[in-house]
């Protein structure tokens, strides 16, 4: 049984899972389900931070830029999301800004969280 078929079991590790599903191939699809189960459940800037992380490993950058957005708009951005949002924005070909939200991520690169560290010391930003 996939972790989409048990919603009733992920409502404590929804977020880890959906990152850790993220990052395996094949099962974007399945963490993004979980998170927009989460997300039905309660809304909340964590939520929609990892779902801004998750959209683009299916491909859906504009649904990620609006996840992005939405947890930004709740304030206090924190370096994982700068990072994520400059993802987002360099992948809709938004260079200049991107740049600035890679400059604040990396800035205070020890407030990354795991799965961000990870991925700039594999690509370089």
């Amino acid at each position: 049984m996939s972790a989409v078929q048990a919603p009733g079991n992920e409502a404590l590790y929804a977020h880890p899972l959906a990152l850790f599903l993220a990052q395996r191939p094949g099962t974007a699809d399945e963490a993004a389900h979980i998170m927009h189960r989460d997300l039905t459940r309660r809304q909340s800037v964590e939520a929609y931070a990892v779902l801004a992380w998750v959209e683009p490993q299916r491909g859906d950058v504009i649904a990620a830029l609006d996840a992005s957005e939405k947890a930004r708009a709740w304030g206090s951005p924190t370096p994982t999301m700068d990072y994520v949002h400059g993802r987002v924005l360099d992948a809709i070909k938004r260079p200049d800004e991107a740049i600035e939200m890679f400059a604040s991520a990396l800035g205070n690169m020890l407030f990354l969280e795991p799965h961000a560290r990870r991925r700039v010391k594999s690509s370089g930003v």
